[in-house]
């Protein structure tokens, strides 16, 4: 598989805007004005996660959705190899996550008191525990383990960060559903049962999910649009690559002024920016490795920092936050370098056996139900 480093790039960029942005609410003072030009541009700079989120979505319906709609017109698209990558990818990370948030909830709330955990930070850091306090019953991690997070139940303890995987987990399920029951592509009464499940689907998923999901199907679309060799000259001319390099940052911080109602014209900037992005011709061998690590671990990185910086914040540093001062940037680059510490010692644990677990469960199932072989390297997945 081509290996698009500016893709990695931009993943990776997306992961630590996330983890930049929390790590600032726990350490940092609201900003003030005044505090002069570099201060300002810090704050612009991680206050973009939201931003990073949508990025993120357009990227899933690249990788993940425009490989799919291309199966499903050529009539190669099988049910079980798709749905068994896709859960080998998601669980093998997810479920670790949340049993290290158990871990860090239970350890964090015993040492602070309980301070922060009951709800207490949430405005704070708009994140986290809610007015309700943590909601870690067996109940819900089940509901977070099967992606029913905003959907049936809440984000499993303090990891406010797993929202955004339900709306992943259900545009994988849902967008590829219906082009196949609309392609007429099964026995009708397989489209029957798939028309249900569709219909299934809009009474219980969530409004909120909406946007993002025309985000991510313009990423599918921008994928496809990627392997026409008639567009091909105009995703590679200068003036595009140019265009798309200013588009991108300038998008992110005009969608952070207008705020949530911006989310679905940024996201189609995004997505339709993803074609030049992924023929770029690379910089230089560094670039392409650090880009392709970050990228490979980012996954990681964002479902398991919140619950650590919730920890040590909750215990050795909340309520008191920090002024933009040496101490205050000290304080700060700690928490995030242990937070891809961290994350890396988890991805090296589990996410880098993603094509190893996935191999191994499509070994285990019938090979009588497959209708194309199974992918051996898959590795610049979302």
């Amino acid at each position: 598989m081509t290996r698009h480093h500016y893709l990695d790039f931009l993943r990776a960029s997306a992961a630590v805007l996330v983890v930049a942005g929390h790590a600032r609410a726990f350490v940092f003072e609201d900003h003030t004005p005044g505090g002069g030009v570099l201060a300002d541009l810090f704050y612009l700079a991680t206050g973009l996660g939201h931003q990073a989120v949508i990025i993120f979505f357009a990227m899933s319906g690249y990788l993940v959705g425009g490989p799919a709609i291309r199966m499903l017109w050529f009539g190669t698209f099988a049910w079980v190899p798709y749905v068994a990558r896709r859960l080998s990818r998601l669980w093998i990370v997810a479920i670790p996550a949340l049993l290290l948030t158990l871990a860090f909830d239970t350890f964090g709330a015993s040492l602070s008191g309980g301070k922060g955990y009951d709800g207490s930070y949430n405005a704070l850091l708009s994140s986290g525990p809610g007015a309700q306090g943590l909601a870690d019953s067996s109940v819900t991690f089940l509901g977070n383990v099967l992606f029913l997070q905003t959907v049936t139940v809440p984000v499993f303890g303090s990891n406010g960060p797993m929202w955004s995987l339900a709306n992943e987990f259900w545009y994988y399920v849902f967008i590829p559903t219906a082009l196949w029951v609309s392609l007429g592509i099964a026995q009708r009464r397989i489209r029957t049962i798939g028309i249900v499940a569709l219909a299934a689907m809009v009474v219980l998923l969530p409004a909120a999910f909406i946007v993002g999901g025309f985000v991510w199907l313009a990423g599918a679309v921008a994928a496809v649009a990627a392997q026409d060799r008639r567009l091909k000259p105009l995703f590679e001319h200068n003036l595009a690559r140019a265009t798309t390099i200013v588009a991108l940052p300038v998008g992110m911080v005009g969608a952070k002024l207008l705020s949530a109602s911006s989310d679905l014209w940024f996201g189609l900037l995004v997505a339709a920016g993803l074609p030049v992005w992924a023929a770029m011709p690379s910089v230089s061998r560094v670039f392409n490795v650090i880009s392709e690590h970050l990228a490979e671990m980012s996954f990681t990185l964002y479902l398991t920092h919140f619950p650590l910086l919730m920890f040590f914040s909750t215990v050795w540093l909340l309520p008191d936050q920090l002024a933009l001062s040496t101490t205050g940037i000290t304080t700060y680059a700690v928490l995030i370098l242990a937070a891809f510490v961290y994350a890396w010692l988890v991805w090296w644990l589990f996410e880098r056996h993603t094509n190893r677990v996935y191999r191994w469960a499509m070994a285990r199932l019938d090979s009588g139900w497959l209708q194309q072989s199974v992918p051996r390297n898959e590795k610049q997945d979302t």
